[in-house]
C-alpha cells in the first residue's frame, strides 16, 4: 500500500486572502477558488494523499506592518494548530513566521497554548516547557517565569473546549540549526486531570538558519 504526503499543501483562508490581496488584482495574477476545510479534504480524497503538510501561500504574512503581519501568522498558525489537533493522522504543518519582522518571528516560535479537553472547566493550571540544551526564553509574558532550561506559565480559568496561551521568545543561533524541541507538560492543576495522559505535547521546529524555522 503505497503512502502519499503532500509537503506543499497552501491553505487559503478567508481572513488571509483579505488581508494580503485586493479583490480586482490578486497577488500572482490568478483568484484562486474559496477555501475551505470540507474542499481541501475532498480534494486530498480525491487525489489519494494521505497527509497534507499546510503552509500558507504568496505573498506571506507581512505586507509591510510588523504589528498587522504578527496578529496574521498568529491566526494563520492557530488555524494550522486546529487542523492538525482535529486531524492528526490527516495533516501536519509549517509555521508561519512574520518576517522580515525578526522580533515577531522569534516570538511566534515560542507561543505556548494550553487546551482544556474536559471533563470540566480549568480554574487554574501551571504549563512547564522545557526548552533545547543552552536556551535561554526572552520576552517573558506576566504569569511565565523561567529557570535554567524551562519556563513555568500559570493560567488563570478555561472553559471546557478553549484555549489560553501565553508566548515568549526563544533567540535562534548557529548552535540550534537543525531539531530543535520545546514540550510542555501540565504540572499543576486545579481541579486535578483525570486523565494526565494527554498532559504533555512536544513542538518540534527544523531550523534551517539563523532567520528560518520549519514547525511541523
Amino acid at each position: 500500500m503505497t503512502f502519499t504526503m503532500d509537503v506543499h499543501h497552501h491553505v487559503l483562508p478567508d481572513f488571509f486572502w483579505q488581508a494580503t490581496n485586493e479583490g480586482p488584482s490578486p497577488v500572482g495574477g490568478i483568484a484562486p477558488p474559496p477555501w475551505s476545510r470540507k474542499g481541501m479534504l475532498a480534494f486530498l480524497d480525491d487525489a489519494r494523499i494521505d497527509v497534507a503538510v499546510t503552509s500558507i501561500s504568496t505573498p506571506g504574512t507581512h505586507t509591510g506592518d510588523d504589528a498587522a503581519a504578527r496578529t496574521l501568522a498568529r491566526r494563520c498558525n492557530e488555524l494550522s494548530a486546529e487542523l492538525v489537533r482535529d486531524r492528526p493522522e490527516r495533516f501536519g504543518g509549517f509555521a508561519c513566521l512574520p518576517l522580515p519582522d525578526l522580533d515577531g518571528a522569534l516570538a511566534e516560535l515560542a507561543y505556548v497554548t494550553a487546551h482544556d479537553n474536559g471533563p470540566g472547566p480549568v480554574a487554574s493550571a501551571t504549563l512547564t516547557a522545557t526548552l533545547p540544551g543552552g536556551a535561554t526564553a526572552t520576552g517573558l509574558p506576566s504569569g511565565c517565569t523561567s529557570a535554567a532550561g524551562s519556563v513555568t506559565c500559570d493560567y488563570g480559568p478555561i472553559a471546557v473546549g478553549a484555549d489560553a496561551s501565553r508566548s515568549f521568545q526563544l533567540p535562534l543561533r548557529l548552535l540550534y540549526l537543525g531539531q530543535v524541541s520545546v514540550t510542555a507538560t501540565r504540572t499543576a492543576s486545579t481541579p486535578n486531570d483525570p486523565d494526565p495522559a494527554n498532559d504533555t505535547a512536544t513542538a518540534t521546529c527544523t531550523v534551517i538558519s539563523d532567520l528560518l524555522a520549519a514547525c511541523p
